[in-house]
């Protein structure tokens, strides 16, 4: 609140005053940092269970080099309409992939000239994740792209009450691209 109105305004300090005074009877706090922790528990003199849960990713979290993404789409077998299998056998040679080829063993992998644009989601399929939004946006790119923009490759990962509902919605859309 205190970052769209001033730290002056009485709501602003009524909410701190609330949140200082009640705060501490919670079971449980939920913090993104060591330091807003450390904030809490000095500053609030917040005690009991404090937990720090990041809101990114951790450090070892990083983009695949070409030749990982080629061993691992390599592995992907995708299967209509939206399933995935892996596979433990190594490719044959040469081995060419949705965005990467290899000529031999030896040789690097490279991407393919036109390959398509990824696009990776995961959603919880629940009401408050319109998914919709996403699907209208594909529908208006097949109306406007041309041969200029790349084709989509859309995975979508996650379970939840609605995905049979946005499946058979997807499996409708009549998309080329």
């Amino acid at each position: 609140m205190a970052l769209t109105k001033s730290e002056k305004s009485p709501i602003v300090r009524a909410a701190k005053i609330y949140e200082m005074t009640f705060g501490k009877f919670a079971d449980g706090h939920l913090c993104v940092t060591k330091a807003m922790k450390n904030h809490l528990q000095k500053v609030w003199k917040i005690q009991g269970n404090c937990v720090v849960l990041y809101d990114r990713a951790p450090s070892h979290f990083r983009r695949l080099s070409l030749p990982e993404i080629h061993e691992f789409l390599c592995r992907l077998i995708i299967k209509p309409p939206l399933i995935f299998d892996y596979s433990d056998s190594s490719p044959p040679f040469p081995s060419t992939t949705i965005l990467t080829t290899q000529l031999t063993a030896d040789s690097p992998a490279a991407y393919i000239s036109k390959r398509p644009a990824l696009i990776v989601s995961s959603t919880s399929w629940t009401p408050d994740e319109d998914f919709s939004i996403l699907l209208a946006a594909l529908v208006e790119y097949e109306k406007l792209a041309s041969n200029r923009h790349a084709n989509l490759i859309v995975v979508v990962t996650g379970k939840g009450p609605q995905k049979s509902l946005y499946e058979k919605q997807i499996l409708e859309l009549d998309l080329t691209r």
